[in-house]
């Protein structure tokens, strides 16, 4: 839902839509400078603690897509590396880095560097792609910059939202479980039957019955629907031999 409301400084009609040089040169580079930020439509948040279905609702402005500030997580202290790991799965490049380029009076000049990423559940050997993706800005490092704890990329600029038709990650979840892909987030039959409870047609149904629940709330977290509330129902139980007993 757009915010407009919440802004009454701002113009009737509104619309932010500001091009990839905008975003650095304008929003980022004033950020990070500390110099004042033409409007105050974009949030300052860790981006890297939410999975990004929970991001519209934490942005000051957006409906199609969300801009945040954000700290960049680094995997190492001393690394180059970031660290994307996300609520329930990661941010994953998609392509090369492009360079963002303004003009000068002395022509182009290189101010920041705009990657492509996107959401994928799970860990990494063992994951499925969302349809969320997001644009990272961060500003061009000097060639010899004077000190770590001054790096201009330490803080980042980056645009989220969700791409093509939600449907489409529902029929991703379902052929994710086919393939038995899905086995990072559902127990195998051996873990969910201790010893010495026995396979029977019952129990099947029982286990049948609760991944079909938990496929539904996969697809319903990859359409971006998030978490749906859950409801408490009565223990399933399971045969023992021949005596009917509660599962543990």
């Amino acid at each position: 839902m757009d915010r407009g409301e919440h802004f009454p400084h701002l113009p009737p009609g509104f619309k932010f839509h500001p091009s990839d040089e905008e975003l650095i040169a304008h929003f980022l580079f004033n950020k990070v400078k500390l110099h004042s930020v033409p409007a105050s439509v974009i949030g300052e948040i860790n981006l890297y603690d939410f999975d990004p279905w929970d991001l519209p609702n934490k942005a000051l402005f957006g409906r199609d897509e969300w801009f945040f500030f954000t700290p960049r997580n680094m995997k190492y202290p001393k690394g180059s590396r970031t660290n994307r790991s996300a609520g329930s799965g990661f941010w994953k490049a998609a392509g090369k880095d492009k360079p963002i380029f303004a003009s000068s009076g002395s022509g182009l000049v290189r101010i920041g560097v705009k990657k492509a990423l996107a959401f994928f559940i799970g860990r990494p050997a063992n994951s499925i792609k969302t349809n969320w993706i997001m644009c990272e800005f961060r500003l061009a490092e000097p060639s010899s910059p004077s000190s770590r704890s001054m790096r201009l990329d330490n803080l980042l600029l980056c645009r989220i939202r969700q791409k093509g038709n939600s449907s489409k990650n529902i029929s991703q979840v379902q052929e994710y479980s086919k393939n038995k892909l899905i086995s990072g987030h559902i127990p195998t039959l051996a873990q969910e039957l201790p010893s010495p409870y026995t396979i029977t047609n019952q129990n099947m149904d029982i286990l049948s019955n609760r991944r079909f629940k938990e496929n539904q709330l996969m697809a319903s977290i990859l359409a971006g629907q998030g978490i749906p509330r859950l409801t408490k129902t009565s223990c399933p139980k399971l045969l023992q031999g021949d005596k009917l007993q509660s599962k543990i």
